[in-house]
């Protein structure tokens, strides 16, 4: 409607439930080889690839993510807090544990070893990268943007990064924390702490 082109988009998949469209009408497609494939189901448009010998292709997805409530009430917050996101920011929202500190910074942790990837192609120079220092388990990154790393926050990010640990219920844990792009490792023993305990809300 927007376009003006009604009559003229054609959709080959789904086209025998709709009207004719002029490119059939005028005999340039022939509508008895078009489809009637409606619904969320993926089922006969994989088994059409199969047919015609595609094997590669993105796993079928559910929809728009802005339909999904939790990463709109991110891009509600992202929005609140930082009127001008990047592209990279929005990117972000779909992977880990998002946190809000009271200063303002932003805490994502990962979920499991496919977010730690996904995280880490993300991060930018200058981000703040935490992790167990001795252990295997989650990572945390801190997006800084010009800011100097404190160590009374640091040590917050620190203990909720070994919350989500299988540490969790040790009374110490090392963890080791640096800027991307920086070979310089810094190393701090924290108790792993609940996010309300620190006084950090999450998103």
């Amino acid at each position: 409607k927007v376009t003006g082109l009604k009559g003229r988009i054609l959709r080959p998949l789904s086209a025998k439930l709709l009207e004719p469209t002029f490119p059939e009408i005028e005999g340039l497609v022939k509508r008895e080889g078009l489809l009637d494939i409606q619904g969320r189901s993926r089922s006969r448009q994989m088994k059409l690839a199969e047919q015609r010998g595609i094997d590669y292709y993105p796993t079928p997805a559910g929809g728009c993510l802005l339909t999904d409530p939790g990463f709109s009430n991110r891009l509600k917050e992202l929005f609140k807090n930082l009127p001008r996101p990047s592209v990279n920011d929005i990117r972000l929202l779909k992977y880990g544990r998002h946190f809000r500190m009271l200063n303002g910074i932003k805490i994502i942790i990962a979920r499991d070893d496919k977010e730690v990837d996904c995280l880490l192609g993300l991060v930018k120079q200058g981000d703040l990268v935490f992790e167990l220092a001795d252990h295997p388990g989650p990572i945390a990154i801190v997006s800084l943007r010009g800011k100097d790393a404190h160590l009374d926050w640091v040590k917050d990010v620190a203990a909720l990064t070994a919350r989500y640990s299988k540490l969790r219920d040790s009374k110490e844990v090392r963890v080791k924390y640096c800027r991307v792009s920086q070979k310089k490792e810094e190393f701090i023993s924290v108790n792993p702490q609940k996010a309300e305990k620190l006084g950090i809300a999450r998103i």
